[in-house]
């Protein structure tokens, strides 16, 4: 299991002041399982599977009922969290060539409506 703690954190109107992040290989899916603290002290809790090759996937725990995703490259990937079939919001996941950092910008809505746009990035553990 990759284990990604994120380390630095930038966010307009939806930060998280801790988060670890899973991301394991189970089969033909990527399952995911992100958990912390939002700034204003509640908790962040999503689990997720999505097809490695891309296409819908199932969402266990969260707040929106719906994930697609989309290889780009080997070390790139696109998703699209949705609630009700419309979308809340899209994250852009780059992978380093060496395996040691993942960035992911984020645009879209807070589960209070905010808007969000902003850069997480992780190190591997």
């Amino acid at each position: 299991m990759d284990t990604e703690h994120r380390e630095n954190k930038i966010y307009d109107g939806y930060s998280a002041e801790e988060c670890d992040d899973c991301h394991r290989g189970a089969g033909p899916n990527l399952q995911v399982t992100a958990t912390g603290t939002n700034s204003d002290g509640s908790p962040i809790s999503v689990k997720f599977t999505v097809p490695i090759s891309g296409g819908a996937g199932s969402v266990h725990e969260g707040d929106f009922n719906g994930i697609t995703s989309k290889p780009v490259s080997a070390n790139v990937r696109d998703n699209s969290c949705t609630k009700d079939g419309k979308e809340m919001r899209s994250r852009h996941f780059v992978i380093s060539k060496d395996g040691k950092t993942m960035t992911s910008k984020v645009k879209g809505t807070s589960p209070n409506g905010s808007p969000v746009d902003g850069t997480d990035v992780y190190d591997k553990q």
